[in-house]
């Protein structure tokens, strides 16, 4: 194998990032430390997951929010320096509002609220070499989100590939839920398909999935978001737990969206819309510098709603 591709160092950096509630700690305060002080009792706990991919590798994170504990050095100078200057018990003195009074709780010792200074730090949770090249990395809520309110993972691969993953809590682990493979769609029968790379984008309602494939085409993957859509499919609950989203279909933009979108440079899902809509930048005639006189203003943008 190592005659084909040899790996020299493994793969460093971030080129795919994002943030989600993967983890059940994300839903949960961490303990408080043992040793932890009446003024730093605030409890640590996760913001989100960070996932990040370069190449094959995936690495999870969770971002922890956790209070700073003053180091020693430092009580000892903030104690040595206000030692000598601290307010008298019915002593006078002006303030910078010219009140003409000081806090006697402060000067008699009592108790006052102190604002705990935090930081937040990343923990390397798992770390996978996975089996193939990432191309697109995002979160997504499914019907199973309603029950344990946690988010899932879908990865894109370069060979056309989309994984749905989510968070055991029994192997402490990612598992795969499905994997959708359109390695044998008429647009990617071509001999140029190989240096094409597929981009993934999702509704921002998670409705659905997007995969840009060779000749202008996306693959959508719809997701189940509610029991009236499970209603609507007559399907039993169990089965849809397992298989929480609808068929997959390929649509060809030329053919079912408009002829002249042909050299796509981008598209993306637009939010606040009742059913998914996708904004698509193409250049109908390609062009450059060297012909600016010929052909300009060659780009457009089309927008339509996927009707699943």
């Amino acid at each position: 194998m190592h005659a084909l591709r040899q790996e020299v160092l493994p793969p460093s950096g971030v080129e795919f990032a994002t943030s989600l509630k993967l983890t059940p700690s994300t839903l949960v305060e961490l303990p408080t430390p043992p040793n932890a002080t009446t003024r730093h009792e605030f409890a640590a706990r996760v913001l989100c997951n960070l996932v990040i991919a370069r190449s094959s590798i995936l690495r999870i994170f969770e971002v922890r929010e956790e209070p700073v504990v003053p180091q020693v050095d430092d009580e000892r100078e903030r104690k040595k320096a206000q030692k000598g200057s601290e307010a008298v018990e019915g002593e006078v003195a002006m303030d910078e509002q010219g009140e003409g009074f000081v806090n006697i709780a402060k000067s008699s010792g009592q108790s006052v609220d102190v604002a705990v200074r935090t930081t937040t730090k990343f923990y390397l949770v798992r770390e996978h070499r996975l089996h193939g090249i990432v191309t697109g990395m995002e979160g997504v809520k499914i019907i199973s989100t309603l029950g344990d309110k946690l988010d899932r993972l879908l990865v894109s691969f370069r060979d056309a590939k989309i994984a749905l993953l989510e968070w055991s809590t029994a192997v402490h682990d990612l598992i795969t839920v499905s994997i959708h493979t359109y390695e044998r769609a008429p647009q990617l029968m071509s001999l140029d398909s190989s240096l094409f790379r597929a981009e993934l984008r999702v509704d921002p309602h998670s409705r659905c999935s997007a995969l840009s494939l060779p000749k202008d085409a996306f693959a959508i993957l719809p997701f189940y978001q509610s029991q009236a859509e499970l209603d609507v499919m007559d399907q039993d609950q169990t089965h849809i737990r397992d298989v929480p989203y609808a068929p997959s279909f390929i649509l060809d933009l030329p053919a079912s969206v408009d002829q002249n979108i042909r050299n796509i440079i981008d598209f993306v899902f637009l939010p606040g819309f009742n059913k998914p809509t996708i904004a698509v930048l193409f250049q109908t005639q390609q062009t450059w510098t060297g012909r600016l006189k010929e052909f300009k203003d060659t780009t457009q943008l089309v927008i339509f709603t996927l009707d699943i």
